[in-house]
C-alpha cells in the first residue's frame, strides 16, 4: 500500500477526516490548501497542519535513493509526518518530539504512538523541547540517525539551534531535512548551516513548502532526485516570470485569463458524430 493511501485509512481509524493536497487557485488562493488537515468533528486538530502528498511522494523516492534505519524528527503535531517516515522507510526505527506547545499537540503525540503500535511500527513520539532535550533523547533512544526531518519552531535561529543539536548524531553518509525553508522563509537559517557544515545544501523547489535537504555526499541516487525535485533553474526562471508577469490577478483569474486565449474551437464540446 503507497505510504499516503495507508496514512489516509490509519488516521480514519482513529475518527480523523483527512483532507490533503488541493490545489490553492481552485480554493479562492488559499495558501494552506495543499497540506494535510486533520478534522475531526468540523474542527481542525492539526495546529501546524500535515506535509502534503507531494512531499509524502518526496519522502518514498528519498528513501530508495538513500535508505534510513534511525530516522529522528523535530516537531510532531498529530504524527503525520513521524509515520511517513517510518511507512517509506519499512523496519526502521523513527523517534519523534514534540514540544506540546500547540493546543492539540499532546493528545497528538498519544495519537501517533497508538496508530504506530496498530500498524506495527518502531515509531516513539515523546514529549520533549528541541534544541535543549535532542541530545538527552538521543542517548536514550536510537542513538546514531541516519535521516533526520527538522520541522520545529519556525525561525531561522531555531533551525540553526536544531541542527546544532542533532549533528552529532547524524551519520558521516546521513541526511537532513528542512522542512518550510522557502514557505517560512527559513532560508538565511538553511544557508547558515549549509556554509557551517561544509555540507551541501538543496533547495527542493518541487516539494509543497519549499523543503531543503542537506548530505555531506552526494551519490548518483541522490544527486538525481534532488536534481529533479529542485528543478532545473532555466526552467524554474521561465516559470517565476510568468507567476510575476500575472501577479495582479488572482489565481482564478489567471486560469480564466489563460483559458480565454485558447481558440473556442479547443475547448467547445465536440459534435456528436451521426450515425452512418
Amino acid at each position: 500500500m503507497a505510504v499516503f493511501d495507508a496514512l489516509v485509512e490509519a488516521y480514519e481509524e482513529e475518527n480523523l477526516e483527512t483532507m490533503a493536497g488541493l490545489n490553492p487557485t481552485l480554493l479562492d488562493d488559499f495558501f494552506l490548501a495543499p497540506f494535510t488537515w486533520l478534522v475531526r468533528d468540523g474542527v481542525s486538530v492539526t495546529d501546524g497542519l500535515g506535509i502534503s502528498p507531494q512531499e509524502i511522494y518526496f519522502l518514498e523516492c528519498l528513501a530508495q535513493a538513500r535508505p534510513a534505519k534511525r530516522i529522528f524528527a523535530i516537531g510532531n503535531a498529530f504524527g503525520w509526518s513521524t509515520l511517513a517516515l517510518a511507512l517509506a522507510n519499512p523496519g526502521s526505527e523513527v523517534v519523534a518530539i514534540d514540544a506540546g506547545y500547540d493546543l492539540n499537540s499532546l493528545a497528538g503525540l498519544e495519537v501517533t504512538n497508538r496508530i504506530a503500535a496498530r500498524l506495527n511500527l518502531k515509531v516513539q513520539a515523546i514529549e520533549a523541547v528541541s534544541p535543549q532535550d535532542v541530545g538527552a533523547v538521543l542517548n536514550r533512544t536510537i542513538g546514531e540517525v541516519d535521516l533526520v526531518f527538522i520541522d520545529g519552531y519556525h525561525t531561522s535561529d531555531q533551525v540553526v539551534a536544531d541542527w546544532h543539536a542533532v549533528q552529532p548524531f547524524l551519520h558521516p553518509d546521513g541526511v537532513a531535512l528542512f522542512h518550510d525553508v522557502l514557505f517560512c522563509n527559513l532560508l538565511s537559517g538553511f544557508r547558515r548551516i549549509g556554509e557551517e557544515s561544509g555540507w551541501t545544501a538543496t533547495l527542493l523547489h518541487a516539494t509543497t513548502s519549499g523543503m531543503g535537504i542537506l548530505a555531506r555526499e552526494y551519490d548518483r541516487s541522490l544527486n538525481r532526485l534532488t536534481k529533479a525535485f529542485a528543478g532545473h533553474p532555466g526552467a524554474r526562471a521561465l516559470v517565476h516570470a510568468n507567476a510575476r508577469a500575472a501577479a495582479h490577478l488572482r489565481g482564478r483569474e489567471q486560469l480564466d485569463d489563460a483559458l480565454s486565449a485558447i481558440p473556442a474551437a479547443h475547448h467547445s464540446k465536440p459534435e456528436t458524430p451521426s450515425v452512418q
